[in-house]
């Protein structure tokens, strides 16, 4: 394994050190294109603020199976941004009386 040394008063860039740690055949050129976009997972107090409801109703959802996919870090629970979109999407009626998508 190769250690680098930072030279004083040079800032070295986490993509600079990356580079230099790797064999250059088997990095990129453009190596933060590689990376996938991870979008940043969501609290329930801000999923219940986004959706207008309390945070109760989101956790009882939750434990009822219902309601939002979520995700389980340990013992922290996240929403995904898409599963709050196409939880919305599904949700969307033309009138009162739609009873919405019918499962086959």
């Amino acid at each position: 394994m190769k250690f680098i040394s930072k030279p004083e008063g040079d800032k070295q860039t986490a993509k600079s050190v990356i580079n230099s740690l790797l064999d250059d055949s088997l990095v990129e050129k453009d190596f933060e294109s590689e990376l996938p976009s991870i979008k940043p997972l969501l609290h329930e107090k801000v999923v219940a603020e986004i959706l207008g409801c309390s945070v109760k109703k989101i956790q009882k959802d939750r434990w009822l199976g219902v309601g939002i996919s979520f995700v389980k870090i340990g013992h922290l629970v996240r929403y995904r941004q898409e599963d709050i979109a196409a939880y919305i999407d599904e949700a969307v009626r033309q009138s009162t009386s739609d009873p919405g998508p019918v499962a086959a």
